[in-house]
């Protein structure tokens, strides 16, 4: 009824090739359609992203650590480095190709002065389930930057409220 749902990119993407149109004309679904506009522009990407020239333009956290530990930019080990802050969860696939390219990224580049921290956000409030699946997926992407446990990654659906099915 006018949504499709392919459980994984290879038929997602093999679905989009089938119905691109000539021109760069996509029509999914019979209910909308999208057309490139070569006209189309974007404001300069550099002013549209700064920091503000103060103190509080250095993001203010401090959370645990897999074992515990309480880390925070404000640690001697991120002083005078470039810090890129990773926001993630074990169960997000952009977050593990993410991952992947950070992980290599960090290997390579932490002698030069880059450090990544990553701010993981599980689906569970268990911190035992929550420390298991991030070691999985640490493992799996060979990650040796500290990645943090932050909070639940989804609220709890208020009563009353039902999926539609």
């Amino acid at each position: 009824m006018g949504f499709m749902f392919f459980p994984d990119m290879l038929m997602a993407a093999k679905e989009m090739a089938r119905v691109l149109k000539p021109g760069g004309r996509i029509a999914a679904s019979y209910w909308w359609v999208a057309e490139k506009n070569p006209q189309a522009k974007l404001p300069d990407e550099f002013s549209q992203t700064h920091l503000k020239n103060s103190e509080n333009a250095i993001p203010h956290f401090r959370f645990p650590d897999q074992n515990g530990h309480m880390i925070s930019l404000q640690d001697p080990a991120f002083r005078n480095k470039v810090v890129i802050i990773q926001i993630l969860g074990s169960w997000c696939p952009n977050c593990m190709d993410e991952t992947a390219f950070l992980s290599d990224y960090y290997t390579k580049n932490r002698q030069r002065g880059v450090e990544v921290i990553g701010l993981a956000y599980e689906y569970t409030t268990d911190r035992e389930r929550s420390l298991k699946s991030l070691q999985k997926f640490r493992d799996r992407y060979h990650v040796e930057y500290p990645m943090l446990i932050t909070g639940v990654a989804v609220r709890p659906r208020p009563a009353g409220l039902r999926p539609i099915t």
